[in-house]
């Protein structure tokens, strides 16, 4: 356990920050794996504390929780200009990089 979520702690403060961060639809919201995965990473944490490494474990769970908040507001971002970016359309109808959009 320490091997694969010891030293900087950061794999299970990563899985915990997207586990805090997901929420599952209305129709799934019953679903257990969400649950269930937050006791595990629970117990992993209790450990990893038990084992010396509380205070490398609060500093990892506090630096993933602002590089997935950091991610999720790229990626808005990035979706937000997919919209409103208008499409270029040439007036004479060529959209070709050198055309010239005056007629003679």
């Amino acid at each position: 356990l320490q091997n694969v979520f010891g030293g900087d702690c950061v794999r299970i403060a990563r899985l915990r920050a997207v586990l805090d961060a997901v929420a599952f639809s209305p129709m799934n919201s019953r679903d257990q794996r969400k649950a269930d995965c937050l006791s595990a990473c629970e117990s992993v944490q209790q450990v990893l504390g038990d084992l010396g490494l509380g205070f490398a474990l609060r500093l990892a769970l506090a630096q993933e929780k602002v590089l997935l908040q950091e991610k999720r507001h790229v990626a808005k971002e990035q979706d937000q200009s997919k919209v409103k970016k208008p499409s270029l359309l040439r007036v004479d109808g060529d959209a070709s990089p050198g055309s010239s959009c005056a007629t003679s």
